[in-house]
């Protein structure tokens, strides 16, 4: 077994995923003072420096593309983003071809002419859905959606909307605690296959029932029979609760990939049954009220640019009836927090987004999000943002001069000053505390020389938590990223950030996390040393800023948007270098038994990708039998043994395994059952780590690699007589083929093999090893027959030559043909095929038989020049031709 890894590194980073996207300095945040108003540093990408590349500061103007050019809608609709992590924020940027039609004194846009607009959060309820209870109207609009699979365009979400969704605009009377249920943070839930894989926080939002099965009684019927819980929920539970069930929402749990947490709730208790809503429909409904949200305001802000699009279009102004849920087409990007960027809630994300737009490029790392909303202006860009663009400017205009001054000096003559210029990149910390949890990023920010003042992030580390207080956190992610990562890559001159950021929250909780992070700065002072003092006295640290509260969303819709242009245009801004966020591992067993991921331990696990990773990044792992049985027969000698490492990394580096490997792959028929037993007892399965220290999870199925399954058209090719027409075998081998993307967010597995068993595999390499050898003698008889026959061939002509030289010399000594070796070698030649008929004429004519052997010494013949030799032997033959011909003579 092998382990293949690759990391991407930046390939490709500027167009994948959260990956792509980036930070554009635009001439709005440089124009504070002049003194900022100069172009970032150009440096050298060749190696060696010179003044034309290294410019001082103040010698170059600002050459920046304005945000609203960089940022460009191409798409048909806005864009929108809900900060659901954070309280609620509602952003969208609209389309290109409508805020080109539009003036801000038009439109009532804001007056740096952004194509960002927030809208700030959407009443109280924020990402909670909360429902009417006790009303008919709202109990049959909700179960009418259900019914009907969420299905769009047919104004089942618009009843839900306005019938059973609270909003601001609800009566005071309908806000009455008894009929409201509220169904806190539902995509908290999404993609958890069993309540005890939620997180202690989140499972303290609702009441759940104990029991891992849940029996049902209505497995068959309607639609809207399937919508329907017939179990009868606990008055305690206040009309809600969470249960382990299949995916369609009603079945009980099977223990696969299938299952889900549904949430029941009782709209109408005593009268209707509960109903079954999966997370992805409950945040389907919280999106798709974000969405309304935002299509009434562009829909008014942007009227008669819309309507001029329409008329330029030929189109009706009359509003189609099944247009009437349009809203629900809208693009709109999520930003999620590292702790809850499992690949079960990405792959829960995609199947949600997937048909408004390549749902791939609508995630994003909610604190990358946040970074680049915070240098994009819009309505609530403050001073704050724009000091950190100064901060980080400085930071470049100061190595500039370094890089100037050495460039300059006839020492560095031919040298290259920019060695160990990627250290000294100035790079950010941003902090961002909610409810639910905290994280945390690092970034460096790195010039590039496209002219248009932008720059490279690349993620230097993101730590992230989930935990009931939050705020009591901080100080342990802040030293798990100044000691574990930034102390150990950076020099110690550049370990301090040019500013510290918060994000995510409203500016009260802003101002707390900003306490709290100078208490702890204050704490580590003599171990990060943070804040220094000049010559002249003064104390300069890192600058500590807020951020405005819609970064979030304007950054991922920013990002969003950079993903759609880049499809059609290959002139990229932005580009991010991102990390993983969570951690990716396999476990491997011989017994379905021990596949329980209520508890995985580390010991069990061979970590894949580990935190920090840099994307993407890819790795295959090949399996065999061979090896699963030599791990198999090591276990039975040691009892604590790193399964899934040995199966991973392979046995090569033991010795037992090594020898133990090379006798299961014989293929003889004595292992040959040991190989197929150790086959179908390899069971592997995916877990991923979402926190430092925290507890692995299971993601996917149970796989069994070296058992192959056939499909239903499989079985009707197959020849019942063939060994392989079972449903399903033991096959010799197969590859897993594990990927991340650019943005670390979304996992790829393919599992790949021939499909040959075990015993067919091992009957094919004893015909291959059969054919190998056989071809190896096939050649030595084939090219070494030629060499016998043609060295046979030339002794044999060489003792009849022999042979004719001895018989004149014996009975005709002192002829003309005496020691004549042309003569002899001609008549040889002559007959080569007839030999008999030579021996007998030389018998006739001279009347002696020719001997076969000679068994005295014979004198060496006489050899007489070579031009004589010729020209006799010409003459001869011609006369005894001649001689021939007429019948009067012979050449013997």
């Amino acid at each position: 077994m092998s382990l293949a890894t690759t990391s991407l590194g930046s390939a490709g980073a500027g167009a994948g995923g959260a990956g792509a996207g980036g930070i554009a300095l635009s001439n709005a945040h440089m124009a504070m003072r002049p003194s900022m108003a100069n172009a970032p540093p150009q440096f050298s990408s060749s190696g060696a420096a010179s003044s034309a590349r290294v410019g001082l500061p103040g010698n170059q103007n600002v050459t920046t593309m304005p945000t609203n050019q960089i940022v460009m809608n191409d798409s048909e609709f806005p864009i929108v983003c809900m900060d659901l992590y954070g309280d609620g924020e509602i952003s969208y940027v609209a389309p290109s071809s409508i805020t080109a039609r539009s003036s801000p004194q038009n439109n009532n846009t804001n007056n740096n002419n952004s194509p960002f607009t927030t809208l700030g959060k959407l009443g109280e309820c924020k990402s909670d859905l909360v429902l009417k209870a006790k009303d008919e109207a709202s109990y049959k609009a909700l179960r009418k959606l259900l019914s009907k699979g969420g299905e769009k365009g047919k104004g089942y979400y618009n009843r839900v909307i306005s019938s059973t969704v609270v909003t601001d605009s609800n009566s005071s009377s309908e806000k009455a605690e008894d009929n409201l249920i509220t169904i806190s943070s539902p995509h908290l839930l999404m993609g958890t296959r069993k309540i005890s894989q939620l997180h202690p926080v989140t499972l303290n939002k609702y009441h759940h029932s104990t029991k891992d099965e849940i029996n049902n009684n209505n497995k068959k019927g309607s639609a809207v029979a399937s919508a329907i819980q017939p179990n009868v929920i606990e008055e305690e539970a206040n009309g809600l609760t969470i249960r382990n069930q299949s995916l369609d929402g009603c079945s009980p749990p099977n223990g696969d990939d299938f299952d889900r947490v549904t949430v029941h709730v009782d709209l109408l208790p005593k009268k209707k049954k509960p109903l079954a809503i999966l997370p992805d429909e409950a945040l389907n409904i919280v999106l798709g009220k974000a969405r309304h949200f935002a299509h009434t305001d562009y829909s008014q802000r942007y009227a008669e640019a819309i309507h001029q699009a329409q008329q330029d279009n030929d189109d009706d102004d009359d509003e189609d009836p099944e247009d009437s849920e349009i809203y629900l087409a809208y693009p709109t990007a999520v930003a999620i927090p590292g702790w809850h960027l499992g690949d079960p809630q990405v792959e829960t994300y995609m199947d949600q987004l997937q048909e408004t737009n390549n749902s791939e490029n609508l995630i994003f790392l909610r604190s990358v999000a946040a970074l680049v909303g915070a240098f994009l202006p819009n309505e609530l860009s403050n001073t704050n943002c724009k000091s950190l663009t100064q901060s980080i400017l400085k930071s470049w205009q100061a190595t500039a001069k370094e890089l100037q001054l050495k460039a300059n000096d006839p020492k560095n003559q031919g040298k290259d000053v920019t060695q160990g210029l990627a250290d000294k990149h100035p790079w950010v910390l941003a902090v961002s505390v909610t409810k639910e949890g905290i994280e945390a990023i690092a970034c460096q920010f790195l010039p590039v020389l496209n002219g248009n003042g932008s720059a490279d992030i690349k993620v230097l580390t993101q730590v992230s938590y989930q935990h009931e207080n939050p705020m009591s956190q901080i100080q342990s992610v802040l030293e798990t990223i100044m000691e574990d990562t930034i102390q150990k890559i950076l020099p110690k001159p550049y370990q301090i950030p040019v500013a510290i950021m918060t994000y995510g929250a409203t500016q009260q909780t802003q101002e707390k996390v900003k306490t709290e992070i100078t208490n702890v700065l204050k704490d580590k002072q003599q171990d990060w040393e943070m804040v220094k003092k000049t010559a002249d006295g003064k104390k300069i640290g890192p600058v500590l800023i807020t951020s405005h509260e819609s970064c979030v969303t304007v950054g991922a819709c920013a990002l969003a948007t950079q993903m759609m242009q880049a499809k059609t245009s290959s002139n990229s801004i932005m580009n991010i270098k991102n990390v993983t966020s969570c951690a990716l591992g396999i476990r491997v067993s011989f017994t379905s038994e021990d596949t329980d991921d209520t508890n995985i331990e580390d010991s069990n696990v061979k970590t894949i990708f580990d935190f920090d990773r840099r994307a993407p990044a890819n790795t295959n792992i090949e399996f065999t039998a061979a090896e699963c049985a030599a791990v198999l027969e090591m276990q039975k000698k040691k009892k604590k043994l790193n399964i899934s490492e040995m199966i991973v990394t392979g046995v090569e580096d033991d010795q037992e395994g090594e020898e133990l490997l090379q006798k299961f792959k014989k293929g003889d028929t004595k292992t040959l059952q040991v190989r197929e037993q150790a086959a179908k007892k390899l069971h592997i399965q995916m877990v991923q780590k979402y926190q430092r220290n925290g507890k692995w999870i299971a993601i996917g199925p149970v796989m069994q690699p070296l058992v192959w399954k056939k499909s239903a058209e499989e079985e009707k090719d197959d020849d019942d007589d063939n060994e392989d027409s079972k449903d399903e075998y033991a096959i010799e081998s197969s590859t897993l083929d594990i990927s991340i993307n650019s943005a670390g967010t979304v996992i790829t597995k393919a599992l790949s093999s021939d499909g040959s068993s075990i015993s067919k595999a091992s009957k094919d390499a004893r015909i291959g090893k059969y054919q190998y050898y056989g071809s190896i003698l096939f050649a030595i008889l084939f090219f070494g027959g030629f060499l016998f026959k043609s060295w046979y061939e030339q002794y044999v002509f060489e003792r009849d030559t022999n042979r004719v030289l001895n018989f004149y010399k014996e009975f005709i000594p002192g002829s003309i043909h005496d020691g004549d070796v042309s003569h002899a070698k001609y008549m040889v030649w002559k007959y080569s095929n007839k030999k008999d008929k030579l021996w007998k004429r030389l018998e006739t004519k001279y009347g002696h038989p020719v001997p076969e052997v000679y068994t005295y010494e014979k004198e060496e013949p006489t050899k007489v020049e070579e031009e004589e030799e010729e020209e006799e032997t010409v003459e001869l033959d011609e006369e005894e031709e001649e001689k021939e011909e007429s019948g009067e003579g012979s050449e013997l």
